[in-house]
């Protein structure tokens, strides 16, 4: 059962202060109510960006995890000071996004990751953070042009001889 709430589960407790800080901004209006997920049942809050263009050019700050799958989901957002992770899976999923990992993140043992999997997803993408530990890119042009600052890994695999995974990555 999906729950749209910010600050309780169904069994009153109270979550920490990264969730309670998450903020989602669509087109200068304040959407958090609408688009931040409580999944009780998978015990995991995370901002709701499934869907065709759901989230394009939305500017997400403070979130632990943003899940943008769909025909260009989060193109052209700005997606600031994640302390878990982004998934961007499909067709453009996070084209054109700016991806930074909240550098508080380590002080909780937390492991950040990006995921870019599916066609074009994360190409001509900003991804950084100094306590992002993995960035994963599969599909072809999957995060083509991208341009990746601090990550311990980065994983491009998947696409075809003309259409690579991570052609032209910018380190």
């Amino acid at each position: 059962m999906k729950v749209h709430a910010l600050l309780f589960l169904s069994s009153m407790v109270l979550f920490p202060s990264e969730v309670a800080a998450c903020k989602v901004t669509l087109d200068g209006e304040d959407k958090t109510s609408e688009y931040f997920v409580i999944d009780s049942a998978n015990d995991e809050a995370y901002v709701d960006c499934l869907g065709q263009s759901k989230c394009r050019g939305a500017i997400i700050t403070d979130c632990p995890i943003i899940k943008c799958f769909d025909n260009e989901a989060c193109n052209s957002a700005e997606i600031i000071n994640f302390t878990d992770s982004v998934i961007c899976e499909g067709l453009h999923a996070c084209h054109r996004t700016n991806i930074t990992a909240a550098n508080s993140a380590s002080s909780s043992g937390k492991k950040q990751k990006v995921s870019c999997i599916g066609s074009a997803s994360c190409d001509v993408a900003q991804i950084s953070g100094e306590t992002l530990e993995q960035v994963t890119c599969s599909g072809l042009k999957a995060c083509r042009k991208v341009h990746i600052q601090g990550p311990k890994i980065v994983k491009c695999h998947d696409g075809h001889d003309n259409t690579l995974a991570c052609e032209g990555f910018q380190p």
